[in-house]
């Protein structure tokens, strides 16, 4: 069922590809002016906002290694850690992105980070698993 993730190199190709993409979408979203984003009244949705990127941007990551590495989910968390780090640095240096920097959202980059490095976990062993259980 998911042997796709851990086998086919076009997958692999495209999740590489995704990835960068991805990395640049969130920056893209992270630099926005401030002053043009809506206000809303959903509690904790920013913090919503920064864990789904950044769980995405760690599984798309891990599934473009070709071998399963714990060597891998650091390099990815560190990246990630690096990123979200990164944006909020931009965000509250740059004055004319009406923004400032939020130790919240890096920890929300990183809570998102570890989440899709689970996930991803999650996927490999139950991948695993199943070709063990089919010998």
């Amino acid at each position: 069922m998911l042997s796709f993730l851990f086998h086919d190199i076009i997958w692999k190709k495209r999740a590489g590809l995704l990835a960068i993409l991805w990395a640049l979408l969130i920056f893209f979203l992270c630099l926005f002016p401030g002053n043009e984003i809506p206000e809303m009244e959903i509690p904790f949705l920013d913090k919503i906002v920064h864990i789904v990127l950044f769980a995405i941007w760690s599984f798309l990551w891990m599934t473009y290694f070709t071998e399963f590495r714990i060597r891998n989910f650091i390099v990815v968390f560190i990246g990630g850690v690096l990123l979200g780090w990164f944006t909020e640095f931009l965000q509250g240096t740059l004055a004319l992105l009406h923004r400032n920097m939020d130790v919240k959202d890096i920890l929300a980059d990183i809570v998102g980070c570890a989440l899709g490095l689970l996930i991803f976990y999650i996927f490999y062993t139950m991948h695993t698993t199943s070709l063990r259980n089919a010998r």
